[in-house]
């Protein structure tokens, strides 16, 4: 960003600005006279007259995202709030010098953001040092607090939004309901724990200057049903499915976590990773990535397959451009990847060999040079095992009757409209939308429920299906969560490690799925803001601010201390969390100190079992807890192997089993402890940094992964193709 050398004000009152780019050589001028409306990347948003309406007033001026650019679905940071609030009240910069240990005064914006302090509008993020913290991103909730302050939002009679009850911003919901600034995020809820985009933002503020037309008082009396879902597809261990606003979800083992955003219409899942069609018919692919099955080409499609044979080898995709040609990426051996000329419009995989559905609606097949002749005649659909077995391959003809090849011989009887395959049973929903399978059932996986039903999948040893209803119902094996229980409604946190998955749901209950052999997939019952798993246990913060734990209790880590909190971290054997007053504590397992934190406030806080090698091929585990102070120094106690501590401040830490990570303010993010990230890789006795910058990390095991400035994604870390994508 360029710095801010010469502010104006024109006789109206309204600031007139004038970035000098100093570096560049180059003016640019905003304001009532000239203002730079034309972004070229919000043509069409809900938001784009808003925008318009922002950037005529000259709001906007040097927030911009790139050249032309406002970038409406990124996140809205603390900084930018300051130069647009600042802007809109017509207020001049602070002259003062900054108060805040993390921010440059000779930075542009760091005047605004003094001055929105001096307003009372916004605070800090920490106090001894005073620090702003610029980069955080803004809530639905905090932006609601915002504006009730600058604006003198009077108080507004409950909004009657369903997830708002006991929030702290609830007021400052209510007021800027009241005051026709939001209508909430939809079925009558208001999502106070969702970050704002610059989109949001920038309609929420047109909309309190009168720029734009407010939107009706929303009727929230009645709570609205929330969402179901449209299509579903499971792979192995895993199941995906798509909600009825687009977006996608996962659940089970194999690395599916890490969801795209945006919404789709199409997907389907291989047996470690999944594909799917957005509704702009361009493809997303996530999960494993060892041969480059997730990685699919630019181009738009109408259909896609994803599979893979064992788990290790042969990973491919496939899709159907909408000028109906084949293409296909990922493992090359035995012609996968060569797929026939000609149109086609259904197409499926299993990893050594694909299939396709001609427009003429005859059979195509290619791949492994022990691959086989498909049966004649015309089909509508067709289906394979993803890579789940070898090669089995069913199809429904025009007639509505079934046929399988190159495999199961017995294929359930009828007339069906949708044909579903797992690892060695079949389902179909038949022309009455009811179900009927056949195969092996030695999970029940081939025992339907009674019903009717839109969508279904197979996976390995289970089955999914959507009924009318919307709703999702899974039956057979569930050793990773893959069947059950199935995601109902919207989520707004999630939390997950080892083989089970815990998340909040929007009226903030609990919700876990996955490996529950310690009771760790069965939460209590209440309402929860904050939560947190390890392998064996997991724990989660209140609305009341009080601690829960269920799951393992060995070294008393289920055990968790009174009072209120406000953040916590989870490890194997042991656990921490942040106090409301900013005071630490610990419980579980001592062994190395790791529960004995030291004195002093902290902002963010990382737990985590390390691995100890003591003799040749033995080891053992130590537990190490590190957190950030409110001046953003780092401090690690228990397990000595991350004693090299980088100095300096830091806004993110995360920690895993032999080394930790942390991200600077400046966005630089530095690592140290063991490079390689596997305990028989030598200790680094030197932080060592990570190219680009970042403004978010997570820990696994034995890699770690991070988002960069620019929205992309990064791992590092010990290398198994089976587990982990790079």
């Amino acid at each position: 960003m360029y710095p801010l050398n010469v502010i104006m004000s024109d006789s109206g009152g309204r600031l007139l600005w004038i970035v000098f780019a100093a570096a560049a050589g180059l003016f640019v001028l905003a304001g009532n006279a000239a203002a730079q409306n034309g972004f070229n990347d919000d043509g069409g948003t809900v938001h784009e007259s808003a925008i318009d309406a922002l950037a005529a007033e000259g709001i906007l001026a040097g927030t911009e995202c790139g050249e032309g650019k406002i970038c409406p679905d990124e996140p809205f940071l603390r900084w930018v709030m300051g130069v647009w609030i600042v802007r809109a009240k017509d207020e001049t910069p602070s002259e003062s010098a900054t108060r805040f240990a993390d921010l440059d005064g000779a930075i542009w914006w760091t005047p605004y953001v003094e001055r929105l302090t001096e307003l009372d509008i916004a605070q800090g993020c920490s106090t001894n040092p005073a620090r702003y913290c610029p980069d955080q991103t803004v809530t639905r909730g905090q932006m609601a607090a915002f504006l009730a302050r600058a604006f003198n939002l009077e108080p507004g009679e409950p909004a009657g939004f369903t997830d708002t009850t006991g929030h702290s911003h609830t007021a400052a919901i209510d007021a800027l309901a009241a005051a026709r600034i939001t209508a909430g995020c939809g079925g009558g809820r208001y999502c106070p724990d969702q970050t704002v985009t610059r989109g949001q933002m920038a309609a929420f503020l047109a909309r309190a200057l009168d720029l734009v037309a407010r939107p009706e008082t929303p009727t929230t009396t009645a709570p609205q049903p929330e969402p179901g879902f449209t299509a579903i597809t499971a792979g192995h261990d895993h199941t995906c499915a798509i909600r009825t606003d687009g977006t996608v979800t996962c659940w089970g083992y194999h690395n599916q976590a890490d969801l795209p955003t945006g919404t789709f219409a199409a997907i389907d899942a291989g047996w470690i990773h999944t594909c799917g069609i957005r509704t702009d018919n361009t493809i997303a692919c996530w999960g494993n990535n060892a041969y480059g099955q997730a990685d699919p080409p630019t181009g738009t499609f109408t259909a896609i397959t994803a599979g893979g044979h064992t788990g290790k080898i042969f990973q491919l995709s496939c899709g159907i451009r909408t000028n109906g040609a084949v293409t296909c990426w990922g493992n090359k051996e035995y012609r996968q990847t060569d797929p026939p000329t000609g149109a086609f419009n259904n197409i499926a995989t299993d990893g050594l060999h694909t299939c396709a559905i001609r427009t003429d609606n005859t059979l195509a097949c290619w791949g492994s040079p022990d691959s086989y002749s498909p049966p004649t005649g015309a089909f509508t659909a067709i289906d394979s095992t993803g890579g789940l077995s070898d090669g089995l391959f069913c199809g429904i003809r025009t007639n509505g009757a079934v046929t399988c090849w190159n495999g199961q011989t017995n294929p359930p009887t009828g007339t069906f409209t949708t044909i579903a395959v797992g690892q060695y049973h079949t389902c179909g929903i038949r022309t009455d939308n009811t179900i009927t399978c056949s195969g092996n059932n030695d999970n029940g996986q081939a025992n339907p429920p009674t019903g009717t039903f839109n969508s279904l999948a197979a996976g390995g040893h289970h089955t999914c299906g959507i009924r009318t209803d919307n709703t999702i119902t899974c039956w057979g094996g569930n050793e990773y969560g893959q069947a059950n229980p199935p995601p109902t409604g919207i989520l707004t946190a999630i939390a997950t490690s080892g083989r089970h998955t815990c998340a909040i749901r929007t009226n903030n209950t609990l919700i876990c799925s996955g490996n529950n052999d310690n009771g760790q997939a069965n939460p209590p019952t209440g309402t929860f803001t904050t939560i947190a798993t390890a392998e064996h246990h997991s724990c989660a913060i209140r609305t009341n601010g009080n601690l829960a734990c269920w799951g393992n209790n060995d070294n008393g880590q289920a055990n968790p201390p009174t009072g209120t909190f406000t953040t916590i971290a989870t490890a194997e054997h042991h656990s921490c969390a942040i106090r409301t007053n900013g005071n630490l504590a610990c419980w579980g397992n001592n062994d190395n100190g790791q529960a004995n934190p030291p004195t002093g406030t902290f902002t963010t806080i990382a737990v985590a079992t390390a691995v100890e090698e003591y003799e040749p091929i033995k080891y053992r585990e130590a537990g190490r807890s590190c957190g950030i102070r409110t001046n953003g120094n780092l401090t690690c106690w228990g397990y000595s192997g991350q004693a090299a501590l980088p100095t300096g401040a830091f806004t993110s830490i995360a920690a895993s089993s032999n080394h930790t990570c942390g991200i600077r303010t400046n966005g630089d993010l530095t690592c140290w402890g063991y490079r390689g990230g596997y305990w028989g890789y030598p200790e680094q006795t030197e932080p060592y940094r990570m190219a680009g910058t970042f403004t978010a990390i997570t820990a696994g095991s034995n890699h770690k992964c991070g988002i960069h400035t620019d929205g992309t994604a990064a791992c590092w870390g010990y290398y198994d193709p089976y587990f982990v994508d790079y």
